[in-house]
């Protein structure tokens, strides 16, 4: 078999024996696959590693000892040492080379001479099918079919591992908005996510480019977005979003560090906001935002200026000068409820607490 052939094969078993999708893991699979050839110093691992090469080329046939069980279980022991190597990693790195060197040889059962697998017992050799005829042949048209079935099966095997995350990286290589709306429905909860954007200004069309804006949450098929200095903008496509403030062209997003977040309900009724203020949780190093309906009382001088630019996270509506107004709150900060501190009122505000670090 050809390199990229024995290299396909391992890469796909792996992927879906380990039910991974990890590149560091299938790239451990796919450099094990060469080392059955080490047995030869023509082949690529055979130069590389010229002085062992030479020594079992000179002393074992191709095809035998290195392509065999016991092989397979003197590697899995030499690298026993790998599985304490990484915290936690290091486990599934030593499964991947294991199982890149056993499928690295064992592709060769289904070429024309087959392989020595059960060596020291080389008189008995490992050859699938039965029938010659169906038996592969090194750089043939068979075998290029088989490659291109094998490099098929390791982009399902991605994809399935990844919950459709290949559409999802292919759809954020182009910019296309959607795809930055799912990431953050995945990973949001767990990792930073951060975007940069084109676009325009809905309300002056002049051109926007922001880069590293901290997604904060979704809304349909938009986004919010806030900029370092706290500034929040929904974006989305104008076909979607004609209400965001940024229509965007590309989103394209990316995740951070990762977080924890935590989210608690909290429901008051006839509390002073101030009081609400002092119950919500605090904590170094995490931010704090806060989305629901609240029924305010004595709200007669309070304004909440509607920015055209911005995301409003705070809306108010009902007449002015009035004792009772309502409040809606979204991606709002605590200093956005600080404002209604002179106020007091009933309501359900859904508290998200995101930790930075993962801590």
């Amino acid at each position: 078999m050809m390199m990229k052939t024995h290299a396909a094969l391992s890469v796909a078993v792996t992927s879906f024996a380990m039910g991974t999708a990890d590149p560091v893991t299938l790239a451990i699979a796919a450099g094990a696959s060469q080392l059955p050839d080490v047995d030869t110093s023509t082949s690529l691992v055979g130069r590389a590693l010229f002085p062992l090469s030479r020594f079992l080329e000179n002393r074992f046939a191709h095809r035998t000892i290195s392509h065999s069980f016991v092989a397979t279980v003197a590697v899995a022991l030499l690298a026993l040492p790998l599985r304490w190597a990484w915290a936690g990693a290091g486990a599934i790195y030593w499964r991947a080379l294991v199982y890149g060197f056993f499928f690295g040889w064992f592709g060769d059962v289904f070429t024309k001479s087959g392989v020595a697998a059960f060596y020291p017992f080389t008189a008995a050799r490992l050859v699938i099918p039965r029938n010659p005829r169906l038996r592969l042949s090194t750089g043939t048209k068979g075998e290029y079919l088989v490659f291109a079935l094998f490099v098929c099966l390791i982009i399902v095997s991605a994809h399935l591992n990844t919950a459709g995350g290949l559409m999802r990286a292919f759809g954020n290589l182009m910019g296309q908005p959607e795809s930055a709306v799912t990431l953050f429905q995945k990973e949001g909860a767990r990792h930073q996510v951060l975007a940069t954007i084109e676009g325009r200004n809905a309300a002056t069309g002049q051109r926007v480019e922001m880069a590293g804006v901290e997604v904060v949450e979704v809304e349909g098929e938009s986004l919010i977005v806030r900029e370092p200095g706290g500034a929040l903008y929904q974006v989305g496509a104008a076909s979607f979003c004609p209400q965001c403030q940024i229509q965007a062209e590309r989103i394209r997003a990316r995740t951070g560090k990762p977080i924890t977040t935590e989210a608690q309900e909290l429901r008051f009724d006839n509390r002073e906001i101030k009081d609400v203020l002092a119950a919500l949780p605090t904590a170094p190093g995490s931010s704090v935002t806060l989305s629901g309906d609240l029924v305010l009382k004595g709200a007669q001088a309070l304004v909440a200026p509607q920015s055209l630019q911005r995301f409003n996270a705070v809306t108010l509506s009902g007449s002015e000068n009035t004792a009772e107004r309502k409040a809606k709150l979204r991606a709002a900060s605590v200093d956005d409820l600080a404002k209604l501190a002179d106020c007091y009122g009933s309501g359900n505000l859904l508290i998200k607490v995101v930790k930075y670090g993962g801590k």
